[in-house]
């Protein structure tokens, strides 16, 4: 059964004013309230990402300080996504839906959303097909995978540069659509600036073994790599059973921004490098508020981001005009609490929320 969340109208006894970073101005007990949903792969393997974004959300609505329902739908594959959403109509058709982690899934749930004149928000997915077919009622709000590739590029010629510079480089991903598109856009990005892939290869976890083999018998030096915890942790196991590993890995995307994946990695794990969303400042406010509600810390930058960005949109879904309120969002980047802004081109994609470069280091992951 669907989850229901109303937003709590009062702080929590200590609470800080991180939440008041967008707040509305205060309403009159009489304002109807604000029916959304969130369509969030909160089984299966994208589970984990699933639910530390709908962790960012229900944080946002509560401190929204408004009226509403979110509704949290489990949608493990697109099939579930889109009855789901056909599923919500009359009385119960909610003015916005949020989504979606997996591109796959976006991509059918945004399409199914537009059709029922729903406007739709995509948080994570990458798939940059979800903005470019410019469907009138959908939003991405976080990264493409374009903006992934270019990371990477930036990556080798910035804090990379030294240890990299001649190396042979090779991209490994898990073969799903998430993946495929950060690896397509990773060796565009290369290719543009006259360096291109050596070696590029697709494996899920159950043929790491061979997958590696192949990259160490290539003569693979810098490894990019895009999967899920699970395609992680065979990854590094079976580095460890090689006795070799590339000189410098580099997970794109995907989960290897998750701490629960860089335990599962284990061993060697450290000193790797991701590009993903900004990593949570271990004394932001955000953590405390975290931490109250779920009784840990943040298990990745998903929530924070999440969280950021989702509060501004909720304050503009309030306007008498929703879309013109979307649209005309102009938050600079630096703006939202994780670092972020939000200004949309005409695709309406999001142009400030960029990837950034962090490393692992005893456990944490952190800017270099």
């Amino acid at each position: 059964m669907p989850a229901v969340v109303r937003s709590v109208p009062v702080h929590a006894q200590g609470e800080t004013r991180a939440f008041d970073f967008f707040r509305a101005q205060a309403e009159t007990p009489r304002q109807a309230e604000l029916r959304l949903a969130a369509v969030l792969p909160l089984s299966g393997p994208f589970a984990l990402l699933g639910d530390e974004t709908w962790r960012g959300l229900e944080l946002a609505a509560q401190a929204a300080e408004a009226p509403l329902r979110f509704l949290r739908l489990d949608s493990p594959d697109p099939a579930q996504a889109v009855a789901e959403i056909r599923r919500m109509q009359g009385a119960e058709k909610p003015v916005a839906i949020f989504g979606s982690v997996s591109s796959a899934l976006a991509l059918a749930a945004s399409q199914a959303a537009d059709a029922a004149g729903i406007m739709f928000f995509e948080l994570n997915a990458t798939a940059n097909a979800i903005t470019d077919r410019g469907l009138r009622h959908v939003w991405r709000l976080g990264v493409p995978a374009r903006d992934i590739g270019l990371a990477g590029l930036e990556a080798l010629q910035g804090p990379l540069a030294r240890q990299s510079r001649g190396l042979k480089i090779a991209m490994l991903s898990d073969g799903g659509g998430s993946a495929e598109s950060i690896a397509d856009a990773l060796q565009a990005s290369l290719e543009s600036a006259g360096m291109g892939l050596d070696f590029r290869f697709a494996a899920p976890a159950a043929e790491m073994g061979g997958a590696v083999q192949r990259l160490r018998a290539s003569g693979a030096e810098v490894l990019f790599h895009t999967g899920q915890e699970g395609d992680i942790a065979a990854l590094f196991r079976v580095f460890r059973e090689a006795s070799w590993r590339p000189r410098i890995v580099v997970g794109l995307g995907g989960a290897h921004a998750v701490e629960d994946a860089a335990r599962a990695a284990g061993e060697g794990h450290d000193g790797c490098w991701v590009v993903d969303v900004p990593p949570t400042p271990a004394a932001h406010p955000f953590v405390d508020s975290y931490r109250r509600r779920y009784g840990a810390a943040p298990r990745s930058g998903h929530s924070f981001a999440a969280f950021s960005l989702a509060q501004p949109i909720l304050t503009a879904l309030r306007a008498a005009d929703p879309r013109s309120a979307v649209a005309a969002l102009d938050e600079r980047p630096g703006a939202l609490p994780n670092g972020w802004g939000i200004g949309f081109d005409s695709r309406q994609q999001n142009t400030r929320a960029k990837p950034v470069l962090a490393r692992w280091e005893d456990g944490r992951l952190s800017p270099p």
